[in-house]
C-alpha cells in the first residue's frame, strides 16, 4: 500500500493486519484529517478523485472525492488483478482489460488480456503498457487497442516474466511509435 496525493489532500494507508486495512486522507497544509475508509488495500490518485480496491476474491473498487470521502460509485468484480489510473480513466485487470470513466464508473471498453505494467506510476495519459505470452504492447488509453508491440523469444520471455517496471526511456520511445 502506498501513499496517494490527490490535490490538496494526501491518502495514506494505516498498516494494519490484511482483515483491518485502512486508509486515511489528510489536508496536505494542516494534517488534519479530512476522511477515513475501511477495508481497501490499494489506492491511487486520478485528479481530485482517489480510486481505492481491494487486490483479492470480491474485488471491490470505489472512487471519492479526494477532499470529502464522497463515494462517487462503487462497483465488485471476482478479482481485480491490477489497476492503472491514466488521465480520466480506470484501467481494470478483472481477468481481461476493461476501462472506466474515473468520475461515473462507467465502462468505456473492454479488450484484451494480460498484465498491467506501470501500476502507480504516471505516465502519458494517452498510453499504458501490458505484457501476455512473451509480448509487450503499448496501447491506447481510450481504446485499450494495441498502437505497437515488441515479441521476445520464448526462451528469453520464460525467464524474464512480466516486467515490473519500465525505464523511462522506454515509455518515452514506445510512445513515439505509430505517431506522426
Amino acid at each position: 500500500m502506498d501513499a496517494a496525493r490527490a490535490g490538496p489532500t494526501v491518502v495514506v494507508p494505516l498498516d494494519r493486519d490484511h482483515e483491518r486495512s485502512a486508509f486515511v486522507a489528510l489536508d496536505a497544509e494542516t494534517g488534519e484529517v479530512r476522511w477515513k475508509r475501511r477495508r481497501p488495500r490499494q489506492a491511487a490518485a486520478a485528479g481530485p478523485v482517489v480510486v481505492l480496491w481491494n487486490d483479492e476474491e470480491g474485488g471491490q473498487i470505489a472512487a471519492v472525492d479526494a477532499s470529502t470521502g464522497e463515494t462517487l460509485w462503487e462497483d465488485e468484480f471476482g478479482t481485480i488483478n491490477g489497476l492503472l489510473v491514466r488521465g480520466g480513466t480506470v484501467m481494470l485487470d478483472t481477468a481481461g482489460f476493461r476501462a472506466v470513466d474515473v468520475r461515473t464508473g462507467d465502462e468505456q471498453w473492454r479488450n484484451g488480456y494480460g498484465d498491467l505494467l506501470g501500476q502507480g506510476e504516471q505516465a502519458d495519459a494517452a498510453l499504458f503498457h501490458t505484457w501476455s505470452s512473451g509480448t509487450l504492447c503499448v496501447r491506447a488509453t481510450d481504446t485499450g487497442e494495441v498502437v505497437s508491440r515488441t515479441t521476445f523469444p520464448k526462451r528469453a520471455s520464460k525467464r524474464l516474466g512480466p516486467p515490473r517496471s519500465l525505464p523511462r526511456w522506454v515509455l518515452a520511445s514506445s510512445a513515439l511509435e505509430g505517431v506522426g
